[in-house]
């Protein structure tokens, strides 16, 4: 008889980060589709708990130059503009999300 592959060990911090990669990736794809949206529809879109940890999340990511956003806090209304990227950058960025 074959003997059997041990199950790969959870690792839970491998686990944060391919959660993290799934959260960003759903937040850039509602960068392509809404102009405008709140915190809590973000956090709903994307699976968040809750409209801080998509606040946090995506100052992260505009940290990061990964997308452009502004955040209006007395309405709390986050606005994606891809039009603020030099072109180069917005180019090599789109790029790379479609390889």
């Amino acid at each position: 008889m074959p003997s059997k592959t041990p199950p790969i060990p959870l690792r839970p911090d491998l686990n944060t980060q391919i959660a993290q990669s799934v959260y960003g990736r759903n937040i850039q794809r509602l960068t392509q589709t809404f102009v405008t949206l709140s915190l809590s529809d973000i956090a709903s879109e994307v699976g968040l708990p809750d409209a801080d940890s998509a606040r946090r999340k995506i100052i992260g990511m505009v940290e990061k130059g990964e997308i452009s956003a502004t955040f209006d806090q007395s309405k709390q209304m986050m606005s994606f503009d891809t039009a603020r990227m030099p072109p180069a950058e917005l180019l090599e960025k789109l790029t790379a999300q479609i390889k």
